[in-house]
């Protein structure tokens, strides 16, 4: 159904919401090009339907707080082009998500250890880096996982995720994957404009691949 007339804005926010109880898993709400003021998460408290979540192309988040009291949410898109609060992870409530991507990390270093308490996690996209990368090694479910690899921080906390299906370097630095001793479920190993790969190792090593 479209909607061409013009409406209130408590009538649009009450369609937002019919449309995400009516369609669960099947409708991701977007918010997006928010350049000005940025965006003010206080008008999710109206949404609490919503089960799929992005917010991107916006300058910054205020009340983010919002995101974290949201009882449906299993998947998030949140890209930022600013972000003052280094501890958003915990702030949005990452524990609860089956599926999350971090599309980029402005200044400062986001904290990433609020991932660990993540445990339904089933697919992580890091586009960027930050701090604590290797709390993701304590996600047993994670079948998916996109990162920007860098010669400043070790990744060997990949070996811990026996449930990994796919692995993709997205950009970054690295030489070697030599380190990934074996993960017995990989299936799909990509690698888009990582600089300086020299060396994959035997990929006899993943069986599954």
């Amino acid at each position: 159904e479209v909607v061409d007339d013009v409406v209130s804005r408590t009538v649009y926010l009450d369609l937002i919401q019919h449309a995400c109880a009516l369609l669960g898993d099947g409708l991701e709400v977007r918010f997006y090009d928010h350049r000005e003021d940025g965006f003010d998460a206080s008008v999710l408290d109206h949404l609490h339907e919503i089960r799929r979540l992005s917010i991107d192309g916006v300058e910054n988040v205020r009340n983010a707080e919002a995101v974290g009291r949201l009882p449906r949410l299993t998947l998030l898109c949140f890209g930022p082009r600013r972000l003052d609060n280094a501890r958003i992870l915990g702030t949005i409530g990452v524990h609860r998500l089956t599926h999350f991507t971090l599309a980029g990390t402005p200044a400062p270093a986001i904290d990433l250890a609020p991932l660990g308490e993540a445990r339904s996690l089933r697919s992580l996209r890091l586009l960027g880096h930050g701090k604590n990368t290797e709390a993701i090694g304590r996600l047993p479910l994670l079948a998916e996982l996109a990162i920007q690899p860098s010669a400043k921080f070790s990744l060997e906390f990949i070996n811990l995720l026996v449930s990994l299906e796919t692995l993709k370097f997205v950009l970054g630095n690295a030489r070697s994957i030599g380190w990934i001793e074996g993960l017995p479920a990989l299936r799909d190993l990509s690698f888009r404009e990582v600089r300086n790969l020299e060396e994959l190792g035997n990929l006899e090593r993943f069986p599954r691949l």
